[in-house]
């Protein structure tokens, strides 16, 4: 009797370990399939990294080789067709870059920086004379623009609006060598944005009622000649009478 007891316990024992073993291979299961779950998306969202991205990267000749907000974000932000976008200065996950660092936007667009932490500014590269300066040689290609000095008491937001295409770039002049804080604003020609169209119009198209030209005058001047040479030919050849003549005796 003791036996059969110990055997159903026994039995009781190895049943219940499979069934925590099975629970416990299950949860494996789904975690390699899943490690991270639903963070993975979060973490993208709340970092700010989810961006459209250009198909053309600029040719920034390494400008942003250091930049690790630009390096996650993997390239251009494509922001075109919008009239206002808006850029992290000290991002809370980046605390010393911007964010995005790199955008693409149409002439006419409105840009508008917003700190977040302390101590940085926006000044153009090329105007710098840091490490920025040397980078930004020969691929600014961007006019005059004013940035904005350092912030200490953040928020406070920045706006610009770039009216003429070429590409800007700026930089956070205390995190400059240390931390690579670079930016850059793509601007494309209005031209360009709505080429075909203004193509035409440079073209001198016009409403399709163009006026015909001959080879001896302008505007149809010609037609009127030629009526009147065949009327003298009518006239000497006795084709066609009028009704005026008299008729000889």
């Amino acid at each position: 009797m003791v036996l059969v007891v110990y055997k159903m316990q026994r039995r009781e024992f190895v049943l219940s370990t499979g069934a925590a073993a099975a629970v416990g291979l299950t949860g494996c299961i789904h975690g390699d399939d899943d490690p991270n779950g639903d963070d993975d998306d979060d973490d993208v969202d709340e970092n700010g990294l989810d961006f459209p991205l250009v198909d053309d990267e600029p040719d920034y000749q390494g400008y942003f080789d250091d930049t690790p907000s630009y390096q996650d974000i993997g390239g251009t932000v494509d922001w075109t067709g919008e009239e206002e976008v808006e850029v992290s200065v000290g991002h809370d996950d980046y605390q010393n870059q911007y964010v995005p660092p790199a955008i693409h936007v149409d002439a006419g667009t409105t840009v508008e920086w917003n700190w977040e932490t302390v101590g940085h500014d926006i000044q153009r590269s090329i105007e710098t004379g840091g490490p920025a300066a040397d980078r930004a040689e020969g691929v600014d290609t961007g006019g005059e623009w004013d940035g904005e000095g350092q912030i200490e008491n953040p928020p406070h937001s920045y706006s610009h609006t770039f009216e003429e295409g070429g590409i800007y770039l700026y930089v956070c002049t205390p995190h400059d060598a240390s931390d690579r804080m670079y930016g850059a604003v793509v601007v494309e020609e209005a031209e360009d944005a709505n080429g075909e169209e203004n193509g035409e119009e440079e073209n001198g198209a016009d409403d399709g009622e163009a006026e015909p030209t001959g080879e001896n005058g302008e505007n149809g001047d010609d037609y009127e000649g030629n009526e009147t040479e065949a009327d003298d030919y009518e006239d000497e050849n006795g084709e066609e009478d009028d009704g005026d003549d008299e008729p000889e005796e």
